[in-house]
């Protein structure tokens, strides 16, 4: 099951009445929330790097070991959000995720990336 934010109400309603599922976190939302989270010169210089280690990353140690270059590189260590975005990796990150069936959904919702850039 995707569901759309990290909700802590969301998802321990969702752990009590659906137990025997995998809660996945929303990876478009969670991406998303980087250009809202990260002022516009982190975002700007390097969004494309986290998009890259997200999706492109082969193994668990390529991601954590990218993921830390980045946070370094952007000097976004005390970075709480990222922080708390890193500890959660195993439910959105699609590399940690290859143990759930989900028909290769990373989305909620299929169609809003595209609803997203038309309201831009």
């Amino acid at each position: 099951m995707i569901i759309t934010d990290q909700d802590p109400a969301i998802t321990k309603a969702i752990s009590q009445a659906l137990p025997n599922t995998f809660q996945r976190y929303c990876s478009w939302h969670i991406l998303n929330k980087f250009l809202e989270k990260l002022n516009f010169v982190v975002d700007r210089d390097y969004y494309k790097d986290f998009k890259k280690c997200i999706w492109e990353s082969c193994t668990k140690e390529e991601f954590d070991s990218t993921w830390m270059e980045i946070i370094d590189k952007s000097k976004l260590v005390d970075n709480g959000w990222l922080q708390s975005m890193y500890e959660i990796r195993l439910k959105w990150v699609t590399l940690y995720l290859n143990h759930v069936f989900s028909t290769g959904m990373s989305s909620s919702q299929r169609v809003e990336s595209s609803h997203a850039f038309f309201k831009r």
